[in-house]
């Protein structure tokens, strides 16, 4: 967290877009649903669409997302990525 962004994004050696140093330490699960997220507002309902994974999962995970302050959620059923 204290290095911020960076300033380009780069891929893991398991080929993941990293954004920002904290990234690194999320699950599978987690990065998945966090890079169908812009830093524009993005639908719940278009990041359901995208995944294979359940409803449930896939809320609960945005959820996690906010809470580790990923991601902020937007009235309307938006979320959007914070300070890439």
């Amino acid at each position: 967290d204290a290095l911020g962004p960076l300033s380009a994004p780069v891929r893991t050696s398991e080929q993941t877009v990293v954004h920002a140093p904290r990234e690194l330490n999320l699950n599978e699960q987690e990065l998945q649903i966090l890079n169908l997220i812009e830093t524009a507002p993005t639908a719940i309902d278009h990041v359901l669409g995208q995944t294979t994974l359940d409803s449930p999962r896939v809320l609960a995970t945005l959820t996690v997302l906010e809470m580790k302050r990923l991601i902020r959620r937007q009235p309307g059923g938006f979320v959007e990525r914070t300070g890439r």
